[in-house]
């Protein structure tokens, strides 16, 4: 397996790669997630992450043939009057080809991503991924991913207030 650092000479390749992610998503939650397309706005997007040097997207070959990519920020948190600052390597997207999963190619992309690590001497590795991907899940925990937060939202938007609720 091979694993190149992308340019935009191969944007066409992570849009299509992108499909087995935006769509996993978009099949779960229409109403938050767009469908999957190919369009001058995502070309532009994944350009735009490409030019920002806090970027790393990462394309994972088989045999010449693209079968994955990682897109990872180095993110500075600013210190608050609750909190330190913190650098962390942030990983927005993982997407595999359906056909190539679970045979060493995530796990492959997020070697790179430790490597940057280490090499930028950012230990923290952070990644947000939806209660209902369990393929996802499994895949992070195994790469030794723990949960350290959880993010809860009220889907009764209309829903009456409830009394007592003063605050958590």
């Amino acid at each position: 397996m091979k694993i190149l650092r992308a340019s935009k000479y191969d944007i066409r390749t992570i849009v299509k790669l992108n499909f087995f992610v935006q769509n996993i998503h978009h099949e779960a939650h229409p109403n938050i997630f767009k469908p999957y397309n190919e369009d001058e706005e995502i070309n532009s997007f994944f350009e735009q992450q490409l030019s920002d040097q806090n970027n790393y997207i990462f394309l994972a070959f088989l045999s010449d043939i693209p079968v994955g990519y990682l897109w990872a920020q180095i993110q500075q948190i600013p210190e608050t009057p609750f909190t330190f600052s913190q650098s962390r390597i942030f990983i927005h997207h993982v997407s595999v080809d359906e056909k190539f999963r679970w045979k060493g190619v995530g796990a492959c992309l997020m070697d790179e991503v430790t490597k940057v690590s280490k090499n930028l001497d950012i230990p923290d590795i952070a990644v947000d991924t939806w209660a209902f991907n369990n393929e996802a899940n499994h895949f992070f925990r195994s790469q030794g991913f723990d949960s350290y937060n959880f993010r809860m939202w009220n889907i009764k938007r209309n829903a009456e207030p409830t009394s007592g609720a003063d605050g958590v």
